[in-house]
């Protein structure tokens, strides 16, 4: 999908223009020199997770427009290329095989945890940068392809932000924490079960499958444990089906859950039942000339931003920065710059681990009040 036109005097002398410059470029220069940069952008576009898929998309395509208007990554100017993974390991392969194949110069993706392992060893064989905005899997970047660059923070780091919020909260009597059995669920609820009980706090641990439209069975045996507090290591939609029906069967407890942040959680569960519900996300764009313009932008077209779009928007324009800084195409290059540089982005300042893990994701505590989510101040 290529991005808004360069400057012209029309479309009739813009399209002479571009003839006379094709025929030229024939004589005088490379192929490759002065040509549009395709840049990969893969995630679930379709499925359950799509709403987060829509979210990296637009923060690809707003990072693509600001970038092209600028002169684009080192003379080039960026096209994309989407691929849907539907947040399924298999499409992901196959998705990251067809990105390769089409000679992507970045791919931003794949957000979900289980797709973006899958996707990885493509880009690592064929030396494509892989910029990651959502998935939490630690294992990710324990590959060492030294082409994965995570912008999102790890499993361990959300169950520590939830762990440290309960206890802020006072919530030290008894946890109940309740998985999905995705992957990355499963680890990041035994991580918190890990962190309960080291902090001496009762935990205990239930496994649910995702995707039931019923899960009355769950929430009686949550009435019946009477825990002071429920972590849900889920996606939203389950969450938010869990949250609706507990509080509608009586169950008094707190919520609390690192997908609970997103507006689609406040659409299922409505504003009665999101009251007081604890989010994890990462912490809000500091108010810079960047996020300014970015929200100006959002703002015209009715997009909301919210967290994987700052960070996809993050990773495409600090791609940018850093092939400017190697004055290099050069994936090594432009990952060594990645590795020892600091970068300023709508997320703040970022750097990264020598295996590609951000640093100091920047993780807050947040809670739903009158159908907005707010900063918690404990």
């Amino acid at each position: 999908m290529p991005f808004p036109p360069r400057l012209g005097p029309g479309e009739a002398e813009l399209t002479k223009y571009m003839v006379l410059w094709a025929f030229l470029a024939g004589f005088f220069i490379s192929p490759a020199a002065g040509a549009d940069m395709v840049i990969g952008l893969a995630g679930p576009m379709s499925g359950p997770a799509a709403e987060f898929g829509a979210q990296i998309r637009h923060g690809v395509e707003a990072a693509a427009e600001t970038i092209n208007t600028h002169g684009g990554v080192n003379g080039h100017f960026l096209k994309l290329r989407i691929e849907d993974d539907a947040c399924d390991p298999k499409q992901a392969r196959l998705a990251a095989n067809r990105l390769a194949q089409s000679g992507v110069a970045v791919v931003i993706g794949h957000w979900c945890a289980m797709a973006s392992m899958a996707a990885a060893p493509v880009y690592g064989e064929n030396n494509i940068l892989m910029l990651e905005p959502g998935s939490l899997l630690t294992a990710l970047t324990r590959q060492n392809f030294g082409t994965v660059f995570r912008f999102s923070a790890r499993e361990k780091d959300v169950a520590r932000k939830v762990v440290e919020t309960l206890k802020k909260r006072g919530k030290t009597g008894k946890v109940a924490v309740i998985a999905s059995r995705h992957a990355i669920a499963q680890d990041m609820g035994k991580h918190a079960v890990k962190l309960l009980a080291d902090a001496g706090i009762e935990a205990g641990f239930k496994s649910f499958v995702e995707g039931e439209q019923d899960y009355a069975a769950l929430v009686t045996a949550l009435k019946a444990s009477a825990p002071d507090a429920v972590f849900c290591s889920c996606y939203t939609a389950d969450g938010a089906r869990i949250v609706r029906q507990a509080k509608a069967s009586g169950l008094k407890t707190q919520f609390i859950s690192f997908d609970f942040a997103s507006g689609g959680f406040a659409r299922i569960v409505g504003v009665r039942d999101a009251e007081g519900v604890l989010a994890i996300d990462y912490a809000r764009p500091p108010r810079g000339a960047k996020i300014k313009a970015l929200d100006n932008r959002l703002r015209r077209k009715n997009i909301e931003g919210e967290s994987y779009l700052y960070l996809a928007h993050a990773a495409l324009d600090i791609y940018a920065q850093a092939s400017a800084r190697a004055k290099s195409l050069d994936p090594e290059k432009i990952a060594s710059v990645l590795k020892r540089e600091e970068f300023e982005s709508v997320v703040g300042k970022v750097r990264f681990a020598d295996n590609g893990d951000r640093l100091d994701p920047g993780l807050s505590a947040y809670v739903w009040k009158n159908g907005v989510l707010q900063p918690l101040f404990y």
